[in-house]
């Protein structure tokens, strides 16, 4: 009677570990490409007075969205599913933590 209940609960556990695995619609590249774009947009904003972070914020967003031909609707819902998955965060982050030091190697090389 234990092993059955405990095979139970096994398999319950697995189909909820399943269950929170999360699947983006855009590809990992893409999503890394414009979670990198993102971190450096940020670190612009920063250099931005408080009085117009807003209105450049609202332009580089749309640069962004052109830039990447997607809609902020599709932005907002990939970054709540990755902030609901923190193993899948933790992936991406590290990936563009490399793309972010292969574009600054980049730039370094060709001065």
């Amino acid at each position: 009677m234990k092993n059955i209940i405990v095979v139970i609960l096994s398999i319950l556990i697995l189909d909820s570990c399943k269950k929170n695995e999360v699947e983006l619609v855009w590809s990992e590249e893409k999503a890394v490409e414009i979670l990198a774009d993102l971190r450096v947009i940020d670190a612009q904003l920063k250099k931005h007075l408080a009085s117009t972070r807003d209105s450049v914020q609202l332009h580089f967003k749309e640069i962004l969205l052109s830039a990447h031909n997607i809609t902020d609707e599709d932005l907002t819902k990939h970054i709540e599913l990755i902030q609901s998955s923190p193993k899948l965060a933790a992936e991406l982050e590290k990936k563009v933590n490399d793309l972010l030091k292969k574009r600054l190697e980049d730039i370094r090389g060709k001065k």
